[in-house]
């Protein structure tokens, strides 16, 4: 089994609850993210879909108004898991959450990510090599 937290992206991007929604959706479009989490103090609280807000036309709000419930995987879930889930969803993102923290943010894993892992296995490289 792949786990998440072997495949996941450590590298976070997110907003806080109070970030209005046009500067949200600057952020995401200048880092080509299209769902990211809202956060408040680390914790996970909701998610921002661009589609989403390019259709409600808000700017002003803040984030935490239009918000959607988090969707999340946890980083000891399977890469599997985490499939079903942004199949469920329609991401092509989630963040991933902390097993020992009430839904502390750890790193984000992408549907991209999954497909290459479960097509070339974990490690590709080394199995080229022989090793």
């Amino acid at each position: 089994m792949v786990s998440v937290s072997s495949i996941m992206q450590k590298h976070i991007v997110g907003v806080s609850v109070g970030t209005n929604v046009r500067l949200a959706i600057t952020l995401m479009k200048k880092t080509h993210i299209a769902v990211m989490p809202v956060l408040d103090n680390g914790i996970l609280v909701g998610l921002l879909a661009i589609d989403q807000l390019e259709k409600r036309h808000l700017t002003n709000e803040p984030v935490g108004v239009v918000m959607e419930p988090p969707e999340f995987v946890e980083e000891s879930s399977s890469a599997e898991s985490a499939a079903s889930i942004l199949v469920k969803t329609g991401h092509s993102r989630l963040p991933v959450v902390d097993n020992r923290h009430d839904l502390r943010v750890v790193g984000t894993i992408t549907s991209t990510g999954i497909v290459h892992t479960l097509e070339n296995g974990p490690n590709p490289i080394s199995r080229r090599r022989g090793a």
